[in-house]
Parts: structure tokens; C-alpha cells; sequence
């Protein structure tokens, strides 16, 4: 039986707030990029600066 992992926090603020708002994305070696929509408010884009180290990647690069 296979145990399957509950979604963290900032996971869900991504895919529930952060995704609606992306153009599109494409993967950079291991490290998916995002380009998001011109009319995306800035709080979103704070909001996904702030979480974007936390959603299993390696943004930090």
C-alpha cells in the first residue's frame, strides 16, 4: 500500500493562488521557470518570491 505525501503549505499557496497567473513555464536544467502574466498583481509575485525556495527546487541558483 502506497502512502501518498499531503501537499505543504506553500505548495498549495502555489498551485491555488501563484499558478492561476502563469503564461507558461519551462523546465531550466532541473529548475522549472515560470513567466507569468503581464497584468499579474504584485502581490502575487511577492507571494511567490517568498515561497518559491519551498516548493522543492532549487531557485536559490
Amino acid at each position: 500500500m502506497e502512502v501518498m505525501a499531503l501537499p505543504s503549505k506553500e505548495e498549495l499557496q502555489f498551485y491555488h493562488e501563484v499558478h492561476p497567473w502563469v503564461e507558461t513555464s519551462y523546465p531550466d536544467e532541473q529548475t522549472p521557470r515560470f513567466r507569468f502574466k503581464k497584468s499579474t498583481p504584485q502581490p502575487i509575485l511577492e507571494l511567490f518570491e517568498s515561497i518559491k525556495e519551498k516548493l522543492g527546487y532549487d531557485y536559490a541558483n
